[in-house]
């Protein structure tokens, strides 16, 4: 017997996955109308558009802009071109086959939007399901850029359909912190390490940096602001956290103080459920709201007092730039030099991105050369060993055994429901099938489903051209083809190793803290801060992410106390440090500087020594060599401390795990 909240859960699971097929059934129909279309003008062969249509609908269909559809386009047009090609003979075969998959993974992709490729490594595949003589290139592309037409029009339709308030997330996660609020104003401690807070912010941040991406990794107004947001929610809940720490210590006028806070947060989220662009007077009066309550409310606390003081003036600063809404002033030559940084930095063998760039490259380059080989009757389905062991090839953080099993169990039952379920079905019903088994396998956020729902609708995609036995054989042939190369390939020959992996990226976590210390020497220097300086911010913020992943994703690592230690004390360095150089900016006194600067060497001095220790350089250090900065009562002060509190923390987390990470 199923509990009461048991089932609950199950129907709310069962009611999103219903609200998923909704969404989703447009685009799989826009899809299949291509499929059609297409089949009739341009020729079967041609029509393969058809199932990239239905990907890129329906993975698209929330990111879309016009600005970045034209570059979209341009790429699907250019893999259809470099497909043709590549079925022309064995030689173009072996270097397209390896060259074209290495440079979509290794320039699609990174460590925080792992299946960037996805979409079009599938379109490069799929295009090679028929061979074109060269003669008949224009038909393909024609085709290609009819289906383009139209999914051009069905995006720009569905944006202004389902056009979303771009503030609805800020409003709910100002809703999540107002709950914690009221648990302290009750007096009810709650210091889970994980909530709704947490998921939320992970997705504000997976959107930044994903519209940053458009621009070649550069951040526009917008994503700067709704990062300072981010960072913003993470203050609050820090400081929020210590109060439920101190709350025996709290006086009735910080209960008071708490309440009223609460209240205004309650009105700013209310405000932030419409576009505010279009209300000044409601703006005007939050502002003022925000101005009356840091003017008539404080807490006992002096420095506590600042803390929420300062914090409340940065939203009163966010919500003033989601207001103006200011257009972006963004250089060609900034956007291509990050770039050019980026790929420079990545072309590594001991990078994890590159290594599984390099290994993409070669299993596709396998699997086509031995479709080429293939008898006829089994050829003309040969590229499904390309798709299996595509789709086998997992983003170089995952666990590749345990997905691969997954892939196996799931194309193993596909075939078998095919063959029972399938066995009668007549041609005239055929799209009606793939279409469904389409929208159940896009919709599942189980990937087992995923994989039986996608190996029906492949099989009955193939009732054209092939018969059902010898379809159903061939299937399972692929399977384990596709499946034995891709674990040999994973286990012999270019192994993923999450250890590696987890290293690497607290390595390159160390090297970005010591970017944004430099930061910070730059402001008290009275020097202008990098114009990458919010991408440094962005990217220190989000490695954790990888460090989780990678860590999780052990086996003989799994369960080390590195991951929550190291990553809360880095939340809250990135926090300290971004709002120390909003502090520095605006009060950088002259008689400071030098007392500054020993808080700053002193940090830098530890990053030093964190990377070497680390590398191996040196067994320890001696934390006497650091210098005594005079004391004082200056909240800046105060802020630095906080900073270097935090750096500390990062040096005893990973000195204190030196045994579980290598």
């Amino acid at each position: 017997m199923l509990s009461k909240d048991n089932y609950i859960k199950q129907k709310e699971i069962f009611i999103s996955f219903l609200k998923r097929v909704a969404a989703l059934t447009p685009s799989v129909l826009v899809g299949l109308f291509i499929l059609v279309i297409t089949s009739k003008l341009y020729g079967r062969e041609n029509s393969t558009i058809g199932v990239v249509s239905i990907f890129i609908c329906a993975l698209m269909r929330q990111s879309f802009t016009a600005s970045n559809y034209p570059l979209v386009a341009f790429r699907i047009l250019l893999l259809g071109f470099l497909a043709t090609i590549a079925e022309q003979n064995i030689f173009l075969i072996i270097i397209l086959n390896f060259v074209v998959p290495f440079l979509i993974v290794f320039l699609l992709s990174d460590d925080f939007v792992p299946r960037g490729y996805f979409i079009y490594g599938f379109a490069y595949v799929i295009f090679q399901a028929y061979n074109i003589p060269i003669e008949n290139i224009h038909l393909r592309m024609e085709s290609i850029g009819f289906a383009l037409i139209i999914i051009f029009i069905f995006l720009s339709l569905n944006k202004i359909i389902t056009k979303n308030n771009n503030n609805a997330l800020a409003s709910k996660c100002i809703g999540i912190i107002n709950k914690k609020l009221l648990l302290l104003c009750r007096k009810k401690c709650d210091l889970k390490k994980i909530d709704d807070l947490f998921s939320a912010i992970k997705l504000y941040t997976s959107s930044i940096y994903t519209d940053s991406l458009k621009r070649n990794s550069i951040m526009s107004n917008k994503n700067i602001n709704d990062f300072e947001f981010v960072l913003f929610l993470e203050e609050v809940n820090q400081l929020i956290e210590k109060e439920y720490k101190n709350i025996n210590n709290l006086i009735n006028s910080d209960f008071d103080y708490f309440s009223n806070l609460y209240k205004l947060l309650e009105n700013i989220r209310e405000f932030l459920k419409n576009d505010i662009t279009k209300k000044e007077e409601e703006f005007n009066s939050i502002t003022k709201q925000i101005k009356t309550f840091n003017d008539n409310y404080i807490l006992s606390d002096e420095n506590k007092n600042y803390e929420w003081i300062y914090v409340l003036r940065k939203l009163d600063n966010i919500l003033h730039n989601m207001f103006e809404n200011r257009a972006d002033d963004l250089e060609i030559e900034k956007e291509f030099y990050l770039k050019f940084r980026i790929i420079k930095k990545e072309f590594n063998i001991n990078k994890c991105h590159f290594r599984f760039a390099l290994k993409m490259g070669i299993v596709m380059c396998m699997t086509f050369t031995i479709s080429y080989f293939l008898p006829a009757k089994i050829a003309i389905r040969g590229y499904w060993l390309s798709i299996l062991s595509y789709i086998m090839m997992y983003p170089f953080y995952e666990d590749v055994k345990a997905n691969l099993k997954v892939n196996f169990i799931g194309n193993i039952i596909g075939v078998l429901i095919f063959a029972i379920v399938f066995r009668y079905m007549p041609y005239h019903m055929i799209i009606p099938f793939i279409g469904l088994c389409f929208v159940l396998s896009l919709a599942s956020i189980n990937t087992l489903f995923k994989k039986i729902y996608g190996t029906m609708s492949a099989l009955i995609s193939s009732f054209p051209y092939m018969t059902k036995l010898l379809s159903t054989s061939s299937r399972v042939g692929f399977i384990m083809i596709a499946l034995f190369i891709v674990w040999l390939f994973d286990n012999f020959i270019m192994k993923t190793e999450s250890h590696k992996g987890m290293v690497d990226k607290i390595s390159e976590l160390i090297d970005i803290d010591t970017m944004i210390i430099n930061q910070m020497k730059r402001v008290i220097n009275g020097e202008d801060t990098s114009s990458y300086l919010y991408e440094i911010l962005l990217k220190a913020y989000m490695i954790k992410n990888n460090i989780i992943i990678h860590e999780k994703n052990q086996t003989k690592y799994k369960g080390t106390p590195i991951t929550d230690s190291l990553i809360e004390a880095n939340r809250k360095f990135i926090v300290e440090a971004e709002q120390l150089i909003y502090l520095l900016k605006k009060y950088n006194r002259k008689e400071d500087k030098n007392n500054m600067l020993m808080f700053i060497e002193n940090i830098s001095f530890i990053l030093e020594n964190i990377a070497k220790l680390f590398k191996n350089e040196i067994d320890n250090f001696n934390s006497k060599d650091l210098k005594e900065p005079i004391n004082t009562d200056s909240y800046i002060f105060y802020r630095l401390q906080n900073c270097f509190d935090s750096i500390n923390s990062i040096n005893s987390s990973i000195k204190d795990n030196m045994d579980n990470i290598f």
